[in-house]
């Protein structure tokens, strides 16, 4: 049943006596006042028992609380400060004491996204299902997305707090009107009755935040004991931000009003800041509590000078008129100031507003810029330039984006430019971030691998492969738990097939299948890749441990629950030190891990909070739970405080302020985003039938620009001295019409102009520009002739450069000192890098590009290699399936390499498909080959390591053949790529070495080379434009032997000569080859 059911809904009077309601504009102090009424109570010998101190939300309530803390020190009990929805639970739990009931539990709104997603299952994934449930065919495709989830929930909240059972919501169907949707209100109110029916038949007494509001209305009204029990004492109560008090919190306000006529009441609020809009609040309600209208207004903005202020009133004139005669408020009695009393002291010491000495002037600007990076990268120099020159701590400044798709961008850009970074109120959901994801597959592998004991760890159960397939394994290589790309879990695979010794028949994919359920594994080899795999068996086995079975292996053990197996696991991936030690040392790889950590700590309060409400329930069902929802679960607080720039949106910044604001992304169709609220459903619909209005579309569309006009007011009154928005202008997007309250066109003209670029304000380019500076005066000192236009300074200019540069080299700035400069750089030896009676090591892969250019091969060899490009990536894959399968026939290898697609990691895109046609082209010449060739298979990926010619050629051929009529054996090279005109190929310089080892016995199947192959996969549609031959060693017209006892010698000297060529357009290391313009200043 409906909480509203059981008596007719309450509404306020237009009027009550006792009633005094406070009305500001932002900064005027209404919360200051909300303090001081408590202090004067104290004060004047009241006691906290007879206090009710009402807030819109649990944040703004414990932000109240510290406030009178810090003021009332005295107090022996806790602040009685309280959410609306707090007020209403406590009041719902004295009547389950009164009445001996067991204790709700409040559902959160990812509970309750749960519940919904769990109903809405089957309808959204069977047409017979959803023809049952008679949901429309107008919304049949949104049934299984958040989206609809979000626009239900709300439609269910408005429904409470206007009283309106689930029948009833089933009989407004009738009545929805032209712009309605014929069945939809009908199915909602049948999904009502069955969400109430579900949480009303938890463990636990379930409610949600609105139905805890209605509840508690109702039993006010209708039961004098729990009345008494919850407000007989009060001799005061104040509701701060009255402007966000919903239909469903102003009835609870009125029952309370009601059992306390000999209270005072204090409203306080500005019907322009009101946030939470979306969620039904009604900004201008409160005002009509006063039986003779407004009882104050204050006076004087204690936050802004006289540039905000003309700010917040030009925002403010845009809103629906509610109370106007605040939004002009003066200044302080004791001068404008620039940023009042709410600014902190910065660290440097100066106060606020201080810069040597003296006062920093407001600021407020409006800029535009051609793209998101260069606005992002202007935000992060301000930040910076706050910081560095104006002394204000990282802590008293913030950027607010309109909603949370902007945060996570916002966060990055600044993490980039050095900037300490919070993300408040973001929104994201736990199970989105990787590590968390990740964390959740690892228990349900455990648990998995439990329920087939015995042996199933051991990789002896059955399906216990099944359980973790490669597939799987690799996504955790990859994970943030992993730490590997695809090109490491590669180099992995490698790994195991040579310590298994590559037995017939047995894929990498198995040998990683194996290895992962054997955390005894005797590994031969230590390194990144198989300490990742190494972590993740014993986590797995940690997990099984932790995943006890009953006798019968029907259930849970007792005392095994989603806390003790998620511990197992996280303690056995070992990785929670080497993190914190990370995120202690700061960097980009420290931030990085203190986000880890905080999603992994997210995801234990989450567990602990499961527990506690749900004893008894496994830990499979917990991750059921966690997955199913696509909510974001409540926090407190703003993150963990610290000396960082806050990320926020304007609901979590409402009731804080900081020194410096920047409002970003202020574009055209984002803010004001002009779409109607629950257009789907219909829930503003429901509300205006509820209570008798008749509102077009017209009138929505103004409450909807309304609602975002005032989380833009919101948003750019937190600043207390400086207020930055900026928007960006491109081909694409234009700058919203609010930019224009913040600073107004100049006359005449019709568009704002793009922001001047400033250099970034860190000290690498602060490096560089005192560099440049310097070398420039250099050159006019010594008479040089400069390139028309070039920069000319005078001789005091380059001391003061200088002087600039000798305090960041004593400061142990990187790249300062002139040793470290490049262009002043010399050789730094002329030594032998290896000594004369080293034999030189020679890869027969690397002698082609050593022939080419003997310094991009030293360089390649030294760190100059890029990461495998996507078409090196496809060829790796073919390569590691012919290896492990070379006999298969196509059918069965198309089958294995769409298996292992994955491991690419790439999205489906509309290029996959293509990478597909590839991959069958190449498996259909490989099958030509390997049919034509007439030669013997050997061995595939053979490893090399032989001396001959006095160096040592080491690496690993592709196939070893044999010649059935001679027994002399044939390498054979796979390529994918283009091998060269066919005039090459007797000079081809990997071929020939292959063919030397061969002579020089490095291979035990024989000595006499036949000749090697370049396998030509990417064209060819006959076996002598696929097999690519190379002469036998001694019947060709090249002296190999020569060749490679000359690269060898070659390779071990101190000087390597740049060669120009065909080949420098591509190659990697250009920008330090003296012999392109791209090298020559580095060179």
């Amino acid at each position: 049943m409906s909480p509203a059911a059981s008596s007719p809904p309450v509404t306020h009077p237009p009027g009550r006596p006792g009633v005094h309601v406070v009305l500001g504009a932002p900064g005027t102090g209404k919360s200051t006042r909300v303090v001081e009424e408590v202090v004067a109570h104290l004060e004047a010998g009241g006691d906290l028992s007879q206090v009710l101190v009402l807030t819109p939300t649990r944040l703004t309530a414990t932000m109240l609380r510290e406030r009178l803390e810090e003021r009332w020190p005295h107090a022996t009990t806790g602040m009685p400060v309280h959410s609306h929805q707090a007020f209403g639970f406590a009041v719902l739990g004295h009547h389950a004491r009164l009445t001996d009931a067991p204790a709700p539990t409040l559902l959160t709104g990812a509970d309750q996204d749960a519940v919904l997603a769990e109903l809405l299952a089957s309808a959204a994934q069977d047409d017979a299902a959803a023809d049952a449930a008679g949901w429309p065919e107008a919304v049949r495709a949104a049934l299984g997305t958040q989206g609809f989830r979000d626009q239900v929930r709300d439609l269910f909240m408005r429904a409470v707090e206007h009283g309106v059972t689930a029948g009833e919501l089933a009989e407004f169907d009738d009545r929805q009107g032209p712009d309605g949707t014929p069945g939809l209100w009908r199915a909602a109110g049948r999904l009502m009755r069955e969400y109430e029916q579900v949480t009303a038949l938890s463990s636990q007494a379930a409610v949600d935040a609105a139905w805890v509001v209605a509840a508690a209305a109702d039993l006010l009204v209708v039961d004098d004991e729990v009345a008494e029990d919850a407000a007989g004492r009060l001799q005061l109560v104040l509701v701060d931000d009255a402007q966000e008090l919903t239909a469903g919190t102003l009835a609870l306000m009125d029952a309370l009003a009601r059992r306390t006529p000999r209270a005072r009441w204090v409203l306080a609020g500005d019907p322009d800041a009101a946030v939470q809009g979306f969620r039904g609040a009604r900004p201008g309600a409160f005002l009509e509590w006063a039986r003779d209208g407004v009882s104050e207004v204050l006076p004087c903005s204690h936050r802004h000078g006289p540039a905000l202020r003309a700010v917040a009133g030009r925002i403010a004139e845009r809103i629906g008129a509610h109370g106007v005669e605040h939004r002009r408020p003066g200044p302080r009695a004791d001068g404008e100031g620039s940023g009042g009393p709410g600014v902190a002291p910065s660290e440097a010491g100066d106060g606020p507003g201080v810069a040597g000495g003296s006062v920093r002037p407001e600021e407020a600007a409006a800029l535009v810029f051609p793209s998101v990076h260069a606005e992002l990268s202007h935000v992060s120099t301000v930040l910076r330039r706050e910081h560095v020159l104006a002394g204000v701590p990282w802590g008293r400044m913030a950027v607010v984006a309109r909603g949370r798709g902007r945060t996570e961008q916002v966060r990055r850009a600044l993490e980039r430019a050095g900037v300490p970074v919070q993300v408040s109120g973001g929104g994201q959901p736990v199970t989105g971030q990787p590590v968390v994801a990740t964390l959740l597959d690892l228990v349900v592998a455990a648990l998995d691998l439990a329920r087939l004991r015995p042996g199933a760890f051991a990789g002896q159960g059955a399906g216990s492969a099944a359980v973790v397939d490669q597939e799987r394994i690799t996504g955790w290589l990859t994970s943030p738990v992993g730490g590997l790309d695809q090109t490491s879990v590669r180099r992995l695979r490698r790994v195991l097939r040579a310590e298994a010794g590559a037995p017939t028949g047995v894929t990498s994919g198995e040998l990683l299948e194996q290895a992962v359920l054997d955390p005894a594994h005797p590994w031969e080899r230590r390194g990144a890749e198989t300490g990742a795999l190494r972590r993740l068996a014993t986590a797995l086995h940690a997990g099984v441990a932790a995943a006890r079975r009953t006798p019968d292996g029907r259930g849970w053990a007792l005392g095994v629950d989603a806390e003790t197996v998620l511990w197992a696991v996280w303690d056995g991936l070992g990785l929670a030190s080497g993190w914190q030690r990370q995120a202690l040392a700061g960097g980009v790889a420290g931030r990085r891990a203190d986000r880890e950590l905080d999603a992994v700590l997210g995801l234990f309060a989450a567990a602990e909070q499961f527990v506690e409400r749900r004893p008894g329930a496994g830990p499979d069902v917990f991750v059921d739970w966690m997955r199913s929802s696509q909510v974001a679960r409540d926090s407190l607080v703003l993150g963990r405080q610290r000396d960082a720039v806050q990320v926020l949106t304007p609901q979590t910044a409402a009731g804080h302020e900081w020194e410096v604001v920047s409002v970003v992304g202020v574009q055209a169709g984002v803010w004001p985003d002009l779409r109607l609220r629950g257009s789907l459903v219909g829930s503003s619909r429901l509300v205006d039938l509820v209570e008798g209005r008749a509102a077009t579309v017209a009138d929505e569309l103004a409450s909807v620009r309304h609602d975002e006009t005032r989380q833009f007011l919101v948003a750019c009154t937190r600043a207390t001295r400086c207020l930055l928005v900026t928007a960006v202008r491109d081909t694409e997007e234009s700058p919203s019409a609010l930019l224009n309250l913040v600073e107004p066109l100049p006359d005449g003209a019709e568009e704002r102009p793009w922001a001047p670029w400033e250099p970034p304000l860190d000290l690498r380019h602060q490096v560089a520009l005192a560099r440049r500076e310097l070398l420039a005066a250099a050159g006019a000192d010594t008479g040089e002739d400069s390139a028309p236009g070039e920069h000319r300074i005078d001789p005091g200019a380059r001391a003061a450069w200088a002087a600039e540069l000798a305090a960041l080299v004593r400061s142990e700035v990187p790249r300062a000192h002139p040793e470290q400069w490049w262009a002043l750089r010399q050789v730094t030896s002329a030594r032998a890098p290896w000594p004369a009676d080293t034999v030189p090591s020679v890869r027969p892969s690397a002698l082609g590009t050593y022939q080419d250019c003997a310094l991009r091969w030293f360089l390649s060899t030294h760190g100059g290699s890029t990461p495998p490009g996507r078409s090196q990536e496809l060829g790796i894959l073919l390569h590691d399936l012919l290896a492990e399968r070379p006999e298969d026939p196509v059918p069965a290898l198309a089958a294995e390499a769409e298996r292992r697609w994955a491991e690419l990691g790439s999205p489906e895109v509309w290029w996959s498909r293509r990478e597909r046609e590839r991959m069958a082209e190449w498996l259909r010449r490989y099958e030509i080959y390997r049919r034509e060739s007439g030669r013997e298979l050997v061995g595939t990926e053979l490893p090399l390591a032989v001396e001959a010619e006095g160096v040592r050629l080491a690496g690993r051929v592709d196939r070893l053949e044999r010649h059935p009529s001679s027994g002399a054996l044939h390498v054979a090279d796979l390529k994918t790529g283009f091998v060269g005109p066919p005039s090459e190929l007797p000079g081809n310089p990997q071929l020939g070495a292959y063919q030397v080892a061969v002579a020089a016995g490095a291979f035990e199947q024989g000595t006499v080379a036949g000749g090697a192959s370049l396998v030509q996969l990417d064209s060819g549609e006959r076996i002598g434009t696929i097999d690519r031959r190379q002469p036998p060693l001694d019947e060709g017209e090249v002296d190999h032997r020569e060749r490679v006892a000359q690269a060898g010698q070659g390779m071990v000297q101190p000087r390597h000569l740049a060669t120009v060529g065909d080949a420098c357009r591509g190659c990697p290391v250009r920008s330090s080859c003296p012999a392109v313009p791209e090298g020559r200043e580095v060179a």
